[in-house]
């Protein structure tokens, strides 16, 4: 139930009865549907009266402290305040006056002031939600599940979301549930130890302190023989039936014990929670097909995508002509030579049958790990022009060196400033070569790309706009640092085009790289294209955190007038998989279709990747954006998951994303290896050199 404390109160500790849940399951005994876990708040008015003063330095921070019965609010020049008890008297400071606020025209302050009141609930019911981002969360008390030293911990997150029915058109005070479990260690690591647990190669925090990581609980489980135990519960909280279930008691109790008791101000109530299925009178579903693949000469097909390729021939085949000789470098330790000399036998077969690069060359070096590392074979044997790829084999264990002694790290770094694209094997997949074709054919289409292959293209139904999706993206590095700014570039039918890596960035430098980054990337598609003067050109951002005023809205504002000559609409989306929102299908017992789309306001929607993820993409349009069609957009970022040359499959993360982290990652990680040159990265920018 929602709150559990050591409050013995009926509002705090009554569960739902089992008639009542099954009186109320009976009545959603239905035929497959859609759900939101969202309830609708409905209130006694859509107005109220609440205190408002200008804002002054300091003043906030004095008016919490003085006023402690009151809760103040910041939203831009002003601070909105209103009582958060019945009794609390009313003398704040002459500067503030009443106000009435209207939940269609004030929807934030509206929705913040019903937030704070299912908050300041639960603190007087002795529990302390603590707030990340836009989502609150708590322990919940029961429903724990103990295994010596670990614990699954029963977690409620809440989100209160301002939505925008298009099919009412009203705002819609959405309180957004969701159930989850965290891993926590309830004894010291010395007790764990002394449970013969070795956790030498556990996570751990910034402190070198291990963490309730799930490898790591899956490690002590496995070591303390109670996995079987641990992944049946572990398992089953981690099904939709499970979250759907738990959101049904929390509908329950929030109708029958916490409405009533909610104190909002200005005599304001809470009249009553809402759920509903889809189809609703606010919210509908549609279901974005998948989008066709194309491949050499525009065919397309049906069947396995790998098989597909192999009969129809990849999109860009001309590239690889029969007379064009691929010279691969392949570093192996002495030990594995066998091994790796069988493996690359599989893996040319599979370049020729399915990639058509019949020429394909491997030229193995040898390495005495015992002597020599890796850099120093590269050092003393590697020229620049030599290779067109280099495969380095190496094995799990080598994985846990820091970075800068790192081989993996080493090495790339030695071959990428000699513009050379380089392949990581493990050997421990090597050895499994004979039952895992799907990974033989994951590493061969990796190769196939990052000789600058494109194995095929989506949907080429070119538009009356030149549109290009221009993705940006961000990491953190080892010292907690966030390095943004890496940015790729994409045609309209997902052919990548380009992608720069000289602004990985810090915050101080991120609107100065970004802005000349636009400029240049541009001009640069301008010149690709043979744009002319005064055509149009569409540009859709797709970014990983929200457009910043002072940051990538101002610079692509001042990178369009830079361009005043042509046409510019763009579009700027963040892609967010954090937040609070899910969708469910059949009441949790079936997989939610990829594709699945439901528009929640005028700018925004969530998009669902199928049984892949449960977390569906919530997309947000920029309200400054010239280009509005989120529906449009959204398809588009469907069919960019279908677009990942790690794998044949289709991801649940758009390259458009995927591929500027996973370069920003990998950049901020070699600047961590001894004569690394970032500049050379440049000259292989057309190459998807970091998947």
């Amino acid at each position: 139930m929602l709150l559990q404390s050591s409050d013995k109160s009926q509002s705090t500790n009554n569960f739902i009865n089992s008639e009542a849940k099954e009186k109320f399951t009976n009545n959603y005994n239905q035929t497959q549907s859609l759900s939101l876990n969202i309830f609708e708040i409905e209130t006694s008015r859509d107005s109220v009266q609440i205190w408002v003063a200008p804002l002054e330095q300091g003043k906030l921070a004095e008016y919490e402290n003085n006023f402690k019965d009151f809760y103040f609010y910041r939203n831009r020049d002003k601070i909105y305040s209103w009582a958060l008890i019945n009794s609390a008297s009313s003398n704040l400071p002459i500067e503030f006056e009443i106000i009435e606020i209207a939940k269609q025209n004030d929807t934030l302050i509206f929705n913040k002031i019903l937030e704070q009141s299912i908050v300041n609930f639960l603190k007087k019911g002795n529990i302390k939600p603590l707030k990340y981002s836009s989502t609150w969360e708590y322990e919940l008390k029961d429903g724990s599940q103990s295994f010596h030293s670990l614990l699954i911990q029963p977690v409620l997150q809440f989100a209160l979301y301002p939505l925008f029915s298009l099919k009412s058109k009203k705002i819609i005070s959405a309180l957004s549930i969701k159930t989850s479990q965290k891993y926590k260690f309830t004894d010291s690591e010395d007790q764990i130890k002394a449970q013969n647990v070795d956790t030498r190669d556990w996570k751990r925090n910034w402190e070198n302190k291990i963490i309730g990581h799930r490898s790591n609980a899956i490690s002590y489980a496995r070591a303390t023989n109670q996995y079987n135990q641990f992944n049946k519960i572990d398992t089953e909280r981690a099904k939709d039936k499970y979250a759907y279930d738990e959101l049904l008691k929390f509908y329950n109790n929030f109708n029958q014990y916490i409405k009533s008791k909610i104190f909002l101000p200005d005599g304001l109530q809470v009249t009553e929670f809402l759920f509903h299925n889809l189809e609703n009178s606010n919210f509908s579903s549609d279901v974005i097909g998948k989008p066709n693949y194309y491949y050499y000469q525009g065919r397309t097909g049906s069947g396995m995508f790998n098989e597909r390729l192999k009969n129809l021939k990849p999109y860009n085949f001309d590239k690889f002509s029969n007379d064009t000789t691929i010279n691969i470098l392949v570093l192996t330790p002495t030990i594995h030579e066998g091994t790796t000399d069988e493996f690359l036998n599989r893996l040319k077969n599979t370049l020729v049958s399915y990639f058509y690069l019949t020429k394909v060359v491997f030229d193995i070096q040898l390495v005495n790990t015992n002597q020599e590392t890796f850099s120093d074979v590269i050092d003393n044997k590697i020229q620049r022009d030599d290779y067109n790829l280099a495969v380095v084999i190496m094995a799990e264990q080598d994985k846990r060196f820091p970075i800068p002694q790192s081989p993996y790290y080493t090495s790339k770094a030695r071959l990428l400033n000699r513009r050379i694209p380089t392949q990581k094997i493990l050997i421990d997949t090597m050895k499994k070569q004979d039952y895992n074709d799907t990974m033989l054919h994951a590493i061969a289409l990796n190769i196939f790309s990052k000789l600058g292959g494109i194995a095929w293209v989506v949907e080429q139904t070119q538009k009356e706009k030149i549109e290009l999706i221009i993705g940006i993206s961000s990491t953190v590095d080892s010292y907690k640092n966030r390095l943004i700014g890496f940015a790729n570039v994409f045609d309209y039918d997902g052919n990548y085009l380009i992608g720069d890596c000289s602004h990985l960035s810090t915050k101080e430098t991120y609107l100065d790289n970004l802005l000349a980054y636009l400029i240049n990337i541009i001009s640069e598609i301008i010149k690709i294209k043979s744009v002319s003067v005064g055509e149009n050109i569409r540009l859709i951002f797709h970014l990983t955190k929200e457009a910043g005023k002072k940051t990538e809205i101002k610079a692509i504002e001042e990178a369009i007038k830079h361009f005043s000559d042509y046409k510019i609409q763009f579009g700027i989306v963040h892609l967010s998989f954090n937040h609070n929102l899910r969708i469910y299908a059949g009441k949790g017992q079936e997989d939610v279709t990829r594709g699945t789309f439901i528009q929640i306001s005028t700018l925004q929607a969530l998009l669902h990747f199928g049984n892949k993820t449960r977390t569906p993409v919530l997309a947000r349009l920029d309200q400054r954006s010239t280009y509005k069609d989120i529906y449009d957009i959204s398809k588009q970022v469907l069919f960019f998951t279908h677009l990942c040359y790690r794998n044949f499959s289709p991801a649940n993360v758009p390259v458009t994303i995927k591929y500027p982290a996973l370069m920003a990652k990998l950049t901020s990680e070699l600047m961590q290896v001894d004569r690394w040159n970032e500049k050379e990265l440049n000259k292989i920018k057309d190459l998807p050199w970091f998947i």
